[in-house]
């Protein structure tokens, strides 16, 4: 019944498509094309706003944006404080000071920025080698990169942990112990080698 009244609302809405007043009923596989096949298919994919309307969803929704406007908030308070503070001490400075101290802020930046480059270039080849080793590219969030040095270093260390990790969780398995336990593994063996490295930016 709920599917006829659908088939009936469309064709008040559209007399003109498919057939006009002249298409067939549904359920007789002529006329309409949108009355064939099973109804259950055609269902339009919930909106946003049906989304909503779920049970708890309005609220959750916004929570997560209040969340995310008080963040917002404090960061653009901090910032405008930070200029202000930095306009006041660049006021009292001589014109020659002035100059001095924006060069060192420009050269700061700049040293900054090549940093942030130079680190994710290293990641990227990072993930290469990564995936050229048949380990998750995932993983190279965990390695450092203070230097490539350092970078291929952590890479080799966290390809040993990690097999000889995989490795005792098979032989586990062949000895009939079933699934190896949650939390252990190469996760664990690949935090204790770099649990002090921050993930990289």
């Amino acid at each position: 019944m709920r599917y006829f009244d659908s088939y009936a609302m469309r064709r008040l809405m559209h007399p003109d498509s498919s057939g006009g007043a002249g298409g067939t009923a549904p359920g007789t596989g002529q006329g309409d094309g949108a009355a064939q096949g099973d109804p259950g298919t055609q269902t339009k994919p919930p909106s946003f706003d049906d989304l909503l309307n779920g049970d708890g969803m309005q609220s959750e929704f916004d929570r997560r944006v209040t969340k995310a406007l008080e963040t917002a908030k404090v960061k653009w308070e901090t910032e405008a404080k930070n200029r202000e503070t930095e306009a006041a001490r660049m006021a009292k400075l001589s014109a020659e000071e002035r100059a001095k101290a924006e060069a060192e802020k420009k050269a700061a930046e700049l040293t900054e920025r090549e940093a942030q480059i130079s680190r994710r270039e290293m990641q990227s080849t990072a993930q290469e080698e990564l995936s050229k080793r048949g380990l998750p590219m995932s993983l190279a969030k965990l390695l450092p990169y203070d230097s490539a040095e350092a970078c291929n270093a952590g890479i080799d260390a966290l390809e040993k942990e990690f097999r000889a990790a995989v490795q005792a969780g098979v032989e586990e398995r062949l000895k009939g112990k079933g699934e190896p336990k949650a939390g252990g593994g190469a996760p664990d063996a690949i935090a204790g080698i770099f649990g002090n490295v921050k993930p990289a930016q």
